[in-house]
């Protein structure tokens, strides 16, 4: 006869282990940081895992759709790591988007072949590594001295009645965004430097979700001297 308190032991240091078979980082595509909170889903997978997934499905009903966490579907954490574990071997698709966040970030999506037949396990977990990049949707372009042709350091860029604005850097660059995507309307740039002119760039047309607008070179020009 079994022994109560053994069975209680066993089940008390038992153990679940799970093998991991794919990871990684959602970042943003421009400035490479990390992206939290961004939807990661396996929307292609083999028969075998499909036929699991449905089975799931018609268990757990109208709950399944629901749930943030399945099988095939994550959240990236604060630093922008995901992973999905037990996953049969064969070929995946891999698309993250960053939901409830308008227009502000294009999808993205990756295929991946999952194997644990060969190789180390070293090996086996850099091979399942997977960035992916979300496109940020923004508005790109230089800010220069008219005359000077040189780059301005410091020259706030933003966009009329939005708030959203940027800096551009040591060369004049900037990239204004994530901002949100209004291809059917027209915007207003503004340009503001110490000692400059300001200077408005207007009927821009936004860009479209998850896609760069590049204005080029924006010129500016230097205020009469007193």
């Amino acid at each position: 006869m079994t022994d109560p308190k053994e069975t209680d032991d066993a089940r008390r240091w038992s153990v679940a282990r799970h093998r991991v078979s794919i990871w990684g980082k959602v970042i943003d595509e421009v400035t490479r940081k990390p992206i939290a909170g961004a939807e990661v889903r396996l929307v292609r997978v083999p028969g075998k895992f499909k036929r699991k997934l449905d089975l799931l499905a018609m268990h757990n009903g109208a709950e399944w759709e629901k749930r943030n966490h399945r099988p095939d579907r994550t959240f990236s954490r604060a630093d922008g790591l995901f992973y999905f574990l037990d996953l049969p071997d064969g070929e995946y698709e891999i698309r993250a988007a960053l939901p409830n966040c308008g227009k502000r970030y294009g999808e993205t999506s990756k295929k991946k072949e999952v194997s644990e037949s060969e190789g180390t396990r070293l090996n086996t977990l850099q091979a399942m590594w997977v960035s992916l990049m979300l496109p940020p949707t923004g508005i790109r372009g230089k800010v220069i001295d008219a005359a000077k042709k040189t780059g301005l350091l410091m020259a706030e860029v933003r966009l009329r009645g939005s708030g959203e604005r940027t800096f551009t850097d040591g060369q004049g660059v900037f990239m204004l965004g994530p901002i949100e995507a209004s291809e059917r309307s027209e915007r207003t740039l503004e340009c503001i430097a110490q000692g400059y002119k300001r200077k408005e760039k207007a009927q821009i047309v936004g860009p479209k979700g998850g896609q760069l607008l590049d204005l080029g070179e924006v010129r500016m020009d230097a205020l009469p001297r007193a």
